[in-house]
């Protein structure tokens, strides 16, 4: 006897956005890369005016959960890891903003 319905064992993966995946992992990355410029190199003296080192914290946290929220959805999983990956990247952000804000003369 032959079963004529197999159940379906595995999940078809959703059609894509519309997008490579390429492309959806590029603009997680690019969004990413927007929040840290904005929050360092644009809200760089708000941060030091207010002496709070929470900001250190709070945009990689954010990016972090968000980012590992989207890995999940498959549709989502290009631009998850993109916005993962901009962590590594707001570290530079933020180096460079440190660099630039300096203030060399004061050194001995």
């Amino acid at each position: 006897m032959t079963n004529p319905n197999p159940l379906p064992y595995s999940m078809d993966p959703e059609p894509p956005l519309g997008m490579s995946a390429m492309k959806r992992f590029l603009l997680g990355l690019a969004c990413g890369a927007a929040v840290s410029v904005v929050a360092w190199v644009l809200g760089w003296k708000q941060f030091v005016s207010t002496g709070s080192g929470h900001a250190l914290l709070v945009v990689p946290g954010m990016k972090f959960s968000i980012g590992l929220a989207l890995v999940f959805p498959p549709r989502w999983r290009a631009f998850g890891i993109g916005v993962l990956v901009s962590i590594a990247l707001g570290l530079l952000i933020f180096m460079g903003a440190c660099m630039v804000n300096f203030d060399w003369t004061k050194m001995h």
